[in-house]
Parts: structure tokens; C-alpha cells; sequence
């Protein structure tokens, strides 16, 4: 069941960095685009208005702490990257999470660090320097191409 989320996520990540790319083209705040999808989200994944009634401080605080901080954050961050860079650049760095999350269970939690997640996280690394090396390989092509074709002012100039 767990491989069957994880699928769905990556499935539903993919599809909704993909859908970014026309709406920050005509909505260019990349803070409140997220905003707005997470408010959308949040209000579709209640069933009932009672759901929305938080009843211990400390109930309030771990709500504001995850909608502020842990989605707010890292979906604003995500939705600026994905401005900058492109879906498939973000769509590398997104594996990184996953190394992150191990890191930090063996630095803070004193997790066991296994052969298997040291290889992982190997792979995740050579996998992110190949897909920036092929961006920054097909960028310089591009530029190539720009100063070998003839501009308008390059054939006056020879005429």
C-alpha cells in the first residue's frame, strides 16, 4: 500500500508542477499562486465543518506550524524554483527530500544508516549532476546555435 501512495504522490507532484508553468505565466506571484493551491486543498479535504474546529492550544500551533512552515514554505519554494528553472529541474532536486529526511534521521533521531540508503543516496547525487550537466550541455548548444545562425544586421552588414 505504501508503494501505491508513493506512486500516487509522484504522479500528482508531477502533474501539478507541470500545471504551474501556464498559471505563473499569467499569474506571476509565485508565494500566492501556493497560497491559493493550498487553501484550495485545504478546504477540499475536509468532509465536515466541524473538521475545522480545533479545540487544545497545542492543536493550534502544530496547524499552523505544518500550513505556515513545513507546506507553506516548501510549496513557495518549490513554485519559485519551478519559475526559475523549469518543471524537469525541479522534478530533479525532488529526491533530494528524501536524502534530506535520512540525513536528519541519523543525525537527529540516531537512526541505523544501512549500505542500501548509502548507495541511494549515491544514485540520487549522480543522478541530480547528470540532469544539471545535460541542462547546462543543452543551454550551450542553444547559445552555439544563436551565434552561428545570421541576424538581420550580421547580412546588411556583408551586402
Amino acid at each position: 500500500m505504501g508503494a501505491l501512495c508513493l506512486v500516487a504522490n509522484f504522479l500528482c507532484m508531477g502533474i501539478y508542477t507541470n500545471l504551474q508553468i501556464p498559471a505563473l505565466k499569467r499569474f506571476p506571484a509565485p508565494v500566492s499562486l501556493s497560497a491559493l493551491c493550498l487553501l484550495i486543498t485545504g478546504l477540499s479535504s475536509v468532509s465536515q465543518p466541524s473538521d475545522w474546529i480545533l479545540h487544545t492550544p497545542g492543536t493550534i500551533v502544530s496547524v499552523v506550524y505544518a500550513g505556515a512552515v513545513a507546506s507553506g514554505f516548501n510549496f513557495s519554494l518549490q513554485t519559485w524554483a519551478n519559475q526559475r528553472g523549469g518543471p524537469v529541474l525541479l522534478a530533479a532536486y525532488i529526491p533530494l527530500q528524501t536524502l534530506f529526511s535520512a540525513f536528519l534521521g541519523v543525525v537527529i533521531l540516531d537512526d541505523s544508516l544501512y549500505l542500501g540508503s548509502v548507495i541511494g543516496a549515491i544514485l540520487i547525487l549522480i543522478g541530480l549532476y547528470l540532469v544539471i550537466w545535460g541542462r547546462r550541455l543543452d543551454r550551450l548548444s542553444k547559445e552555439r546555435d544563436c551565434l552561428a545562425t545570421p541576424t538581420p544586421s550580421r547580412v546588411w552588414k556583408r551586402i
